[in-house]
């Protein structure tokens, strides 16, 4: 397909010969916190769980996917980034991969100085 015009991709897009594609936006305020990082904590709650039990079985029951983890993908950047990869992490066979643009630290063992906490 030679798309060379805005027009005559908005006609390829909405024609039958591309793959549809369904995106979602996780956003998971905590009482606390503007954001659950995605993930079980025992002073945000169980945000991991809600979104893997809950929220993922209910997309995929209304809407026509791939249940497949070839096509659940990840990505986000800062905070979102850092929630993308630890989804990722955490659930390596459930997603196909991920795409984690300026990550909040994964670890923060480089702001500690050298000391040994151990």
């Amino acid at each position: 397909m030679n798309v060379e015009s805005g027009y005559e991709f908005f006609q390829a897009w909405n024609s039958d010969s591309l793959p549809r594609v369904i995106a979602v936006t996780f956003q998971h305020p905590t009482p606390y916190f503007d954001d659950s990082y995605g993930v079980n904590s025992p002073n945000a709650g169980p945000y991991g769980d809600a979104i893997m039990n809950d929220l993922i079985p209910a997309v995929e029951e209304h809407f026509r996917t791939i249940r497949e983890s070839y096509a659940r993908v990840l990505t986000g950047g800062s905070t979102g980034g850092w929630g993308a990869l630890a989804m990722q992490l955490f659930h390596p066979d459930f997603f196909g991969g991920t795409w984690s643009f300026y990550p909040d630290p994964v670890d923060f063992r480089r702001y500690y100085g050298g000391v040994d906490l151990l």
